[in-house]
């Protein structure tokens, strides 16, 4: 997934933690809104990151 450039991913059933996603050099779009997600968003500069609609983001993942 190195050349992954944009993700679109939301209003799906994902439920868990939000991907590292630091390594990722070319991607520019990551939407996951709407979804049952936790976690911090790990992103590289520059990438525009949708996690609305997710009420554990921002916030540690039960364990």
């Amino acid at each position: 997934m190195a050349n992954l450039v944009e993700a679109h991913l939301q209003r799906n059933v994902f439920k868990g933690p939000l991907p590292d996603a630091t390594s990722l050099a070319n991607l520019r779009v990551f939407d996951a809104s709407d979804n049952d997600l936790c976690g911090v968003a790990k992103f590289p500069a520059g990438v525009t990151v949708n996690v609305a609609g997710n009420p554990g983001v921002g916030t540690p993942c039960p364990s």
